[in-house]
């Protein structure tokens, strides 16, 4: 998509969002675990578009590497940065910001009580985390409308991979997919037929090993491998890029205590880093079905679907642009109130349930992530009578023998579910954006696609956007009762609604935007116990690594315990600070001569290895594990250096060298207060 260099203006900012160690990380609920530190940081990426000419319109749209995002937050974000806003012809409704649904980023932060409760490791709302989200994102916001510039917008589409040999993604629910009454279309539409026999032999060892053998292969092929890469160029420089793609972004094991935006977000902080890409977001659709193929789960396998995506995002990219017309900017948006009957309804002709639940299987959790529960029952098929518009779910904890005991109703009532839903229907010339609070299966997201009438590339559904409101299947998946289906919280009639819903609002003139009202912001009570944060981590560990052993694997698929790593004393003054911490830590590895050989954030694991206690109430002994060892040669002598930019404080390392059972080890830093540095010892 082309345009005038007159006719628009664009602008992206970019802000880290890694809390502080000792938050539960949330997505995966109570399978979940506590953030001991971070691989890879987390990061807020806003873009900001208006017109130059005609109506002077303008939207924004954020990416940021968390579970959810929820509308509590978006209300709070526009308070403190309203006045920039307003100025750079924005109002609350044209402000979309999106999830990308890594499970490493923290949870407790929500404005639903529903998602506090359930969807992490311990329950609670923290304060102090939902304002530094704010503080930051918002800041991300005011980045890109202050770095507004003459900008050319051209659009890419491309197919992530060229056969189904080295396909990345795939359907967690194969069986639930055939249950759609044309399922023959999707699979033609979003791809070529793979010989049945074909598709059994594709399975890689310890993928699942059902729907394998289902026709037409709806494993590899009920998958939207489509991609489009909106590119932003300014006068001289390229200001970065929105990828649009659909994939749940959860390679990494469920039990990493540790923050990190998982192969989506490890791709994008590489193409930033060669420092020609900008910033590049990533915008999640339809994934409610699909995931990454991964079969190890582990630190390596995560870097290899991470190159893959970036190969992807760089071939799409590279590929010759789309041509379009000039851009015009238009935001339709709507905030619904499903808490009341009307909002229930779209135009009288479809509605949703009475009130929202979750099934039996929601507990039980997906392929790959199943929890405790689900060999105790909390599993697919689990059926009930049809009631209050909500077909055959059985309530999650009612009790399918003894009737009368119904838990659901008590520990999850409808006022700790979202009850107001903001929908945007925004357009940057024919490319159309529909944002949506939910996680949509890929066949609902094709209908939807379809409804709209718009060629490849030009039409995208933005998930998990400005509210989270759990899962859609189709109405024929919801039969299934599986995990989707189980958390599709408002009925079989959901993704109908949406439909409704999009049609509707696309089809209205442009009008004044929405305006959140307070009651969106019902967090539920604090942290217990808690609160959250560093000294939540607990007690000393003996080695850095504790925790790690199943995703520190070497590529022999066993634990490495022999990694360099280093452990030092940071002052810290307050909680405050440890909050910008991240943010300002640098860790790399230099030569003895002061050379950098390693200084990529992702190379490094840091990780807290004692909470804050006593007379150390403001000092945090943080660790480092070098992972470069794990894919590159090193064979000369090394040493860490830790730095906090803008702050008069580093910490060297003596020198080490990598080779395994070198005599040689790494020794105590150069500093007092540092602790020595070795080699992981080996299992015994």
């Amino acid at each position: 998509m082309k345009a005038s260099p007159s006719t628009l203006v664009a602008g992206a900012g970019e802000r880290d969002i890694t809390p502080p160690p000792g938050f539960p990380t949330g997505g995966h609920g109570p399978a979940g675990e506590v953030a001991r530190g971070y691989w890879s940081k987390l990061h807020a990426r806003a873009f900001y578009f208006r017109e130059r000419q005609g109506s002077g319109k303008a939207v924004v749209l954020v990416s940021c590497d968390l579970f959810a995002f929820p509308l509590g937050l978006h209300r709070e974000i526009w308070k403190r940065i309203s006045h920039d806003a307003a100025g750079a012809g924005l109002a609350e409704g044209d402000i979309v910001i999106t999830a990308t649904h890594t499970h490493h980023g923290p949870g407790n932060f929500v404005t639903a009580q529903i998602y506090n409760d359930f969807g992490s490791k311990y329950s609670g709302f923290s304060r102090h985390l939902f304002d530094f989200l704010a503080k930051q994102i918002g800041s991300a916001i005011q980045d890109a409308i202050a770095s507004a510039q003459e900008a050319e917008l051209r659009l890419h589409f491309g197919t992530v991979s060229d056969s189904y040999d080295n396909q990345f993604i795939l359907n967690r629910s194969p069986a639930t997919f055939m249950l759609n009454w044309d399922r023959r279309h999707v699979l033609e539409e979003l791809g070529a037929g793979l010989p049945d026999e074909a598709c059994q032999q594709a399975r890689r060892a310890g993928e699942p090993e059902d729907g394998w053998d289902l026709p037409g292969c709806p494993r590899l092929r009920a998958a939207d491998r489509r991609m489009t890469v909106l590119d932003i160029l300014g006068k001289g420089n390229r200001l970065g890029a929105l990828v649009f793609f659909a994939v749940h972004p959860t390679v990494l094991m469920h039990s990493a205590p540790l923050n990190n935006s998982d192969f989506v977000g490890l791709a994008l902080d590489d193409l930033e880093r060669d420092g020609t890409h900008g910033i590049v977001a990533f915008f999640n659709g339809a994934e409610g079905d699909i995931t990454p193929r991964r079969m190890y789960r582990d630190i390596l396998e995560t870097r290899e679907r991470s190159a893959q995506f970036r190969q992807a995002v760089e071939t799409v990219w590279g590929s010759p642009p789309l041509e379009s017309l000039e851009p015009r900017i238009a935001v339709h948006s709507k905030l619904i109130d499903i808490g009341t009957s009307q909002g229930r309804s779209c135009k009288g002709e479809v509605a949703i349930a009475d009130k929202p639940e979750f099934g039996v299987a929601a507990v039980g959790g997906a392929e790959l992530d199943r929890t405790q529960l689900y060999d105790l029952g909390w599993r697919e098929g689990v059926r009930g009578r049809a009631l209050a518009g909500q077909g055959s779910k059985q309530p999650a904890l009612d009790d399918s023998i003894l009737h009368k005991i119904k838990l659901t109703q008590l520990l999850a009532p409808p006022k700790h579910f979202p009850l107001l839903w903001p929908v945007v229907y925004a357009s940057i010339g024919d490319l159309a954006l529909a944002a949506i609070p939910v996680e949509m299966s890929t066949t609902q997201g094709l209908r939807i696609r379809e409804q709209f009438g718009k060629p490849d590339g030009r039409f995208h559904i933005l998930g998990l956007a400005n509210e989270y409101g759990s899962y859609v299947a189709s109405a024929s998946e919801y039969e299934a009762q599986d995990y989707m289906a189980a958390s599709t919280v408002w009925g079989p009639h959901e993704g109908e609604f949406l439909e409704c819903t999009l049609a509707d609002l696309a089809a209205q003139a442009p009008g004044a935007a929405y305006s959140v009202p307070a009651k969106a912001f019902r967090p539920g009570p604090k942290p217990s116990p808690g609160p959250f944060g560093p000294k939540f981590v607990g007690e000393l560990r003996e080695l850095p690594d504790e925790g790690l052993e199943e995703i520190l694997l070497n590529a022999k698929h066993s634990p490495e315990r022999h990694l360099p790593f280093f452990v030092w004393d940071e002052p810290t003054p307050n909680l405050d600070a440890e909050f910008d911490a991240a943010g300002k830590r640098r860790v790399r590895v230099i030569t003895e001569a002061g050379i950098p050989v390693s200084d990529a954030e992702n190379d490094f694991v840091k990780m807290l290895t004692k909470a804050p206690s006593g007379n150390q109430e403001h000092t945090l002994r943080w660790s480092a594990i070098w992972l470069a060892p794990l894919w590159a040669a090193y064979t000369d002598r090394y040493r860490f250096e830790v730095s906090l930019d803008g702050e008069n404080w580093s910490v060297i390392s003596k020198p080490f060298s990598v080779a395994a059972n070198a005599t040689d080890q790494p020794a105590p830093a150069a500093i007092d207060s540092a602790f020595p540095s070795r080699p992981i010892e080996k299992l015994k």
